[in-house]
């Protein structure tokens, strides 16, 4: 919204107003976990898109803060996130994110004799937030993003241009990214926020047309700056690697964090099977169930894809390195899709997470770790931003490059890729013995197993 009443804006076609985005009207569950049967008559779809609770449509079938809007008059239908015109690509309750395809952003044109222009913008749904990067392109600006009040400060950024057309092509071309000349960006992951924007003066005529318009934009995509876009009516989205989306997450807001949430039964949205883990921008939280199987917000929704019997006769070695239940190497003789060990013609033994291999000298029950020699696929650090997770800011998954350890399904990475932490599920040993039937600590035989918490994180060893 405009704070300074000598503001004038105008929005770009074909975007969404941030500022003028509301929430969804309609009033969601604020219950226990509902079974299926109680959600049966709820849709799941909107066109190619599925989704499932807290996310809903219609009475009954969504948590408060998670409404779900179907624009049937589309072709295909389109799914909208509350009564906004923000299109939702896809949403995974089992790791609580979801996209949008929607750009958001301001197209800003300044006025003669105004330094400071100010907007807010909340996420049209209460319990959403968006992350990613907020860019801006503009000349001879600072930017400065808060949070609940202006004595929050997220982040700030600065973008300047040179004296003239000619430094500035040259300047702006080198590498393409936002550092600072003619773009900027600040890190985002926020529900709401503030922004203030700060305009210097030029002391040349030739960037007026320039310094009267500045772009501020959210995207999850990588965007490659051209000098072309300070001039334009808008930036040209096929500099927007990844396309003009963005990415959200999701938590339960009616509670402040988890422990509030837990002295509340008849409202407390996780399930029995799952865990709660305070929302990523400090409000609200969030559940997931044990290896991020199955639906935490649902009765019985967690799927357990952990088998404690294997077949007999399986090979439990790979040239001179033992490989013991629950790791194996055939079909069968591993407890789960995540312990599968691969053994090459030359008698390698190989972790394949995707997205890299690492070859394993050593398999410790004792300690619950793998020892690596070496990764075999040389893995960008962009790469393992999407795919992996740390113990920063929740279970799963963060914006930022902390640098620390990472955490991969059950996986737990030291900084130095050398020592690889393995968990059989991410549950407390009280949780993970209450449930007999996957329960992986054999006391039946000698040496007794026994159960260990992962220390300095949320994950645990069930140590066998």
């Amino acid at each position: 919204m405009l704070r300074s009443t000598r503001v004038l804006a105008s929005m770009c076609a074909g975007l969404v107003c941030l500022a003028a985005i509301h929430g969804a009207a309609g009033n969601g569950l604020l219950q226990a976990p509902p079974n299926a049967s109680q959600l049966a008559h709820c849709p799941t779809s909107c066109g190619d898109v599925k989704f499932s609770y807290p996310f809903g449509i219609g009475p009954d079938c969504f948590r408060q803060g998670l409404e779900l809007t179907c624009n049937q008059a589309d072709r295909p239908p389109k799914l909208l996130l509350g009564n906004s015109n923000i299109q939702v690509t896809y949403i995974s309750v089992g790791n609580s994110t979801g996209g949008a395809s929607t750009m958001i952003g301001y197209n800003i044109t300044m006025s003669p004799g105004t330094d400071t222009y100010n907007r807010s913008w909340k996420t049209p749904a209460e319990g959403v937030m968006i992350y990613g990067r907020l860019y801006v392109v503009g000349c001879n600006v600072e930017v400065y993003m808060f949070g609940d009040n202006m004595t929050d400060l997220i982040g700030s950024c600065m973008s300047i241009c040179p004296d003239n057309t000619e430094n500035m092509e040259r300047a702006g071309n080198v590498g393409g990214n936002c550092g600072g000349i003619g773009c900027c960006y600040i890190n985002l992951r926020r529900d709401l926020f503030t922004i203030n924007l700060v305009r210097h003066n030029s002391t040349r005529a030739e960037q007026d047309k320039a310094l009267s318009k500045v772009k501020i934009f959210g995207s999850y995509g990588y965007y490659e700056f051209v000098v072309s876009d300070l001039f334009s009516s808008w930036v040209n989205t096929s500099n927007l690697y990844g396309g003009a989306t963005s990415v959200f997450d999701f938590a339960i807001t009616d509670q402040p964090n988890c422990e509030r949430a837990q002295l509340n039964k008849d409202s407390y949205a996780c399930n029995n099977e799952s865990n709660c883990y305070d929302g990523r921008s400090a409000r609200g939280y969030y559940c997931l169930c044990p290896n991020m199987q199955g639906n935490p917000y649902v009765i019985d929704g967690c799927t357990q894809d952990y088998n404690s019997t294997h077949r007999d006769n399986c090979t439990r070695a790979c040239g001179n390195m033992t490989i013991p239940f629950p790791f194996g190497i055939e079909e069968g003789c591993y407890a789960s899709d995540n312990f599968r060990l691969n053994c090459t013609p030359r008698n390698v033994t190989v972790l394949d997470r995707g997205y890299a291999q690492y070859r394993v000298t050593n398999v410790s029950l004792d300690d619950g770790v793998l020892a690596v020699s070496n990764k075999l696929n040389d893995t960008s650090s962009n790469n393992v931003e999407r795919i992996v997770s740390t113990n920063y800011g929740g279970a799963y998954g963060t914006f930022e490059d902390y640098g620390e350890s990472i955490v991969d399904g059950i996986f737990y990475f030291s900084e130095e890729d050398v020592i690889i932490n393995w968990v059989i599920a991410n549950l407390t040993c009280q949780q993970a013995m209450q449930r007999t039937a996957t329960y992986a600590c054999v006391q039946s035989q000698q040496p007794l197993r026994k159960c260990h918490a992962r220390e300095n994180t949320l994950w645990v060893s069930l140590q066998v």
